[in-house]
């Protein structure tokens, strides 16, 4: 699959809504739509997250640098995975709830398409505009996660709590009596994941599209 060009995360890149486009977001919010179980464990991750984009945009420029494209690619995955890795065992290490129960997640940060689109888009860009296509990139992925995360907490226990992972210790309950405890569990991103999902299948059947993206 051709992914140049097909980055709907960059809210600010004009990008058009197809079938290879949104698999490929698919493929990018996947690996991380399970720590979004909270907002806290969520903000955590997003944190992680960029710190990772930023170092393997600025590793993947150098990749491309030195080698040719078939070398780029499999240097590339390496150094993601390094870069991952490294990133799993310094914060694993410091925020250990949260290591305990996210930290394959960390590794599976590599498994993301986000860093190879934008990789693939910048070949030709300097540094500065390379990151800012990853800084741009990043607020569009923030921006589901955060919404995936709101709506599986505040359906799923009816509260929404920090404490669990960090010293900063809040609570507010709306409506615990009658939460729906399935999105408190793994399955509840799937389904969150299928509703979004949903509208743009929506979107690609008015456009005559096709109907699934993956």
């Amino acid at each position: 699959m051709d992914i140049k060009n097909k980055n709907l995360l960059n809210l600010f890149n004009k990008v058009k809504l197809n079938n290879e486009s949104v698999s490929l977001l698919v493929l990018a919010l996947l690996p991380a739509i399970f720590v979004t179980k909270t907002i806290e464990a969520v903000l955590i991750y997003l944190v992680i997250y960029f710190i990772y984009l930023v170092l393997s945009t600025l590793v993947g420029k150098l990749v491309n640098k030195l080698l040719d494209n078939n070398n780029a690619w499999i240097a590339t995955l390496i150094a993601n995975i390094s870069i991952a890795t490294l990133l799993s065992i310094v914060f694993s290490s410091i925020l250990i709830n949260f290591g305990n129960e996210f930290n394959i997640y960390l590794y599976f940060m590599t498994l993301s398409s986000l860093p190879y689109m934008i990789n693939e888009d910048t070949k030709e860009e300097n540094v500065g505009k390379s990151l800012l296509n990853a800084l741009q990139s990043f607020l569009g992925f923030a921006l589901l996660m955060f919404i995936v995360a709101l709506l599986r907490e505040v359906l799923g226990t009816g509260m929404i709590t920090f404490g669990n992972y960090t010293n900063l210790s809040f609570s507010l309950k709306l409506f615990p009596k009658y939460a729906m405890t399935i999105f408190a569990n793994n399955f509840g991103s799937l389904v969150i994941l299928g509703i979004v999902l949903g509208v743009f299948n929506l979107t690609l059947q008015k456009r005559g599209e096709t109907k699934w993206v993956i």
